[in-house]
């Protein structure tokens, strides 16, 4: 890849506009347009897009251990009602908690059932769709 395309990406990557990408390299806006329906060029662009996520998602964690140490901190305050609402969120929020199958013989149990339900319910839509056909023929005949 040229190096006004990687330049390109990371202006792009970076939220710049097309306009402001063409202005600071210098190129046609159909430039910047040919290169972004190169598969070459999408396949790096979602890459840098992916990294930033990445980053922060990992910002994020960072983040909410210090948010665990701001209720640690609240849990221990002086102040009743301060205590009382940090307990009440944190109680709130292990309740949203998901709670997954923890048995093998429930899991495939579970994965079968849900097997089975798109089975029928495929076939339910089929049967419908089939029963809408011959009613529509019947109507037309």
């Amino acid at each position: 890849m040229e190096p006004q395309q990687q330049q390109a990406l990371t202006l792009l990557a970076s939220g710049k506009s097309v306009d402001e990408i063409s202005e600071t390299l210098d190129i046609h806006r159909t430039t910047l347009w040919r290169w972004r329906k190169n598969p070459e060029f999408i396949a790096r662009f979602n890459q840098l897009i992916q990294q930033g996520k990445e980053k922060q998602i990992q910002s994020f964690i960072n983040l909410q251990q210090r948010a665990f140490e701001v209720f640690e901190e609240a849990l221990s305050s002086e102040n009743e009602l301060l205590r009382f609402k940090a307990a009440t969120v944190i109680i709130d929020k292990v309740k949203e908690l998901p709670e997954g199958l923890l048995y093998e013989d429930e899991i495939l149990e579970s994965q079968r059932n849900q097997e089975q339900l798109r089975k029928l319910t495929s076939l339910d839509t089929f049967q419908s769709t089939e029963s809408c056909t011959r009613i529509t023929q019947h109507r037309r005949g």
